[in-house]
């Protein structure tokens, strides 16, 4: 039986839920919520909690990039070829390399149990979470780096196997930052890596025609919607993990205000400018200390906030799962005979939309400042110096006209080119303007479920050519050479 779909907001779900296909039991699911309130004997240490699905999911993870749980892919310098991915890729290195193993349907199933059960309790939760802050071990780390790389040239690979323009273009955003040796992952990010080599060789397996071949048409109805379940469910792991799920954006940025402003433009314009004055100081009020507890940024024994370059990955690597995520689920969405209420009725709101919203602008941003040659280390000093520089300002509750953030001279260098790596990105990854309607209509498609229609018309405006101010128009305004 196929598996139900995974709730990306909602932080509940039990296992025996995966084993049915029914759509009522999906449409529930969020009835379910208020259940799941505090328990006055946990809360007061008379009983202890049960965190069994906990517990079986960290010894998983703990096992994953093990000997037994990795693939060893040979490689002569040019090819390498892995029959755990079905398909021959070509690779950077001129030594063997050992990638995750993508698990067998019973393990996926297996893991995916434990995990929704673990959240369907904040106690286990909580748990689990803390657990797999651990240290990745030099094993895991090796296979997270061969993982990596397998994994973006097999996206490469199939994007010149389909003919489908839309799943093309998804392949093409679907890579994931790379991983040096030297970068400390915890077992979190273990399980990002598997859970996303997990959906790319289960995308593999469903395109392939069994006979070298890989496209849309070898797709039917129950794999297309297997693989909308799969990314879903790997969406749900990212923010999970990375604490988004507990937090209710809409409360804290007005995403159709942001659309409407600026002459439609909002969104480039408030994600790579700071800004000065009341407005912008007031806009990102209540989103700035959101951010800071999902980015790991903490402060110190002075009260002056402290960021490591490892967490900054750690941040970027689970919003770039969580974008991933959400662009497969969409891709294959549409090529569904099944509608998006019926998809992900119950599972998707506005809330979606932020979290979708800041995994574009977290992942740009990160690909920008790559293209740059700045590090993770010098950006996260920037990072601290803009906060710290803000301190009062941030601990406010109300702002006068004459109140501006402060942006330090050092910042301002970084994004002097950042218009142009709008209009042109990399020869890697070139940013046309089809890139930029394409995340608009992810955004369309989300809202179009249990979304907002001032905010659809906010959308439907940037689209709009009648308009003056347009994506097309901005986008033939951004610079090409300095």
């Amino acid at each position: 039986m196929k598996k139900v779909l995974v709730p990306i907001l909602l932080v509940l779900l039990l296992s025996f839920v995966f084993t049915s296909c029914d759509a009522t039991i999906r449409s529930n699911i969020a009835d379910l919520m208020g259940g799941f309130s505090g328990n006055v004997y946990l809360e007061n240490g008379l009983i202890e909690a049960n965190t069994a699905d906990a517990e079986a999911a960290v010894a998983t993870v703990t096992t994953l990039g093990s000997t037994a749980t990795s693939t060893a892919v040979a490689s002569d310098g040019t090819t390498a070829t892995t029959s755990s991915l079905g398909i021959s890729v070509d690779v950077s290195t001129t030594t063997d390399i050992t990638v995750l193993t993508p698990q067998t349907s019973e393990e996926q199933t297996a893991l995916q149990d434990d995990l929704a059960s673990t959240f369907a309790s904040p106690t286990q939760t909580e748990a689990l979470i803390e657990e797999l802050s651990t240290a990745a071990t030099t094993e895991q780390v090796t296979a997270a780096q061969g993982t990596v790389e397998v994994f973006n040239a097999t996206l490469t690979a199939l994007q010149s196997e389909v003919t489908d323009p839309d799943l093309q273009a998804a392949l093409g955003e679907l890579a994931l930052p790379t991983i040096d040796s030297t970068d400390e992952l915890t077992q979190a990010d273990i399980l990002v890596l598997q859970m996303m080599t997990n959906l790319i060789s289960n995308t593999v397996n469903s395109l392939s025609d069994g006979a070298g071949g890989y496209d849309t048409a070898n797709l039917d109805q129950d794999e297309i919607n297997s693989i909308v379940d799969d990314a879903l469910f790997a969406a749900q792991v990212a923010e999970q993990l990375s604490g988004a799920a507990s937090i209710d954006f809409t409360g804290s940025l007005d995403l159709t205000s942001l659309l409407s402003s600026a002459g439609g433009l909002g969104i480039s314009k408030a994600v790579f400018a700071l800004g000065d004055g009341a407005d912008a100081a007031a806009m990102f009020k209540d989103l700035i200390p959101v951010l800071i507890d999902l980015m790991g940024i903490t402060k110190d024994s002075s009260g002056n906030y402290v960021y490591t370059a490892s967490a900054y990955k750690s941040f970027v690597i689970n919003q770039k799962a969580y974008r991933n995520s959400i662009r497969q689920m969409l891709t294959f969405a549409r090529q569904s005979t099944s509608t998006f209420a019926e998809l992900f009725g119950t599972e998707v709101d506005t809330s979606t939309l932020m979290k979708y919203v800041l995994s574009v602008a977290v992942t740009e941003n990160d690909a920008y400042m790559k293209n740059e040659g700045v590090t993770a280390a010098t950006l996260v000093g920037e990072i601290v110096g803009f906060l710290n520089a803000n301190k009062a300002l941030l601990a406010q509750d109300t702002f006068s006209s004459t109140d501006e953030l402060t942006v330090p001279d050092s910042i301002q260098p970084y994004y002097d080119n950042v218009l142009i790596f709008l209009h042109d990105g990399t020869t890697e990854k070139p940013r046309t303007v089809d890139y930029y309607v394409g995340i608009i209509n992810n955004l369309k498609d989300l809202n179009s479920v249990n979304g907002i229609t001032q905010l659809d018309d906010a959308l439907d405006s940037l689209l709009d050519t009648t308009k003056t101010e347009n994506i097309y128009t901005a986008y033939d305004s951004w610079p090409t050479a300095l």
